[in-house]
């Protein structure tokens, strides 16, 4: 499910902005240069693409002044919609 990253990628990229990107398919080593580069001083990196699927073990972008978290997971909000009818449900009888 990084479709999404692949059309903000295509995006940055006509930009000209540079990125970086960590999914599930990242391996370790290029995991690490890509956190490295983001969070070196004066990086011209604007961007860090990130996935779920990447896994949350050491991902540290403590320089990133926005971060913007996207759950692809309908699966929650639908349990929580559920919950709420069931609620309003009770309310009303």
């Amino acid at each position: 499910m990084t479709r999404l990253l692949d059309i903000l990628e295509d995006y940055l990229m006509f930009r000209g902005y540079q990125y970086c990107r960590i999914d599930g398919n990242t391996g370790g080593d290029d995991r690490d240069a890509s956190i490295e580069a983001f969070n070196k001083p004066g990086s011209e990196k604007f961007v860090f693409l990130l996935s779920t699927r990447a896994g949350g073990l050491g991902i540290n972008l403590a320089t990133a002044d926005v971060v913007i978290l996207y759950d692809s997971d309908w699966l929650v909000f639908l349990l929580i919609v559920s919950s709420l009818l069931t609620c309003s449900d009770a309310i009303s009888s």
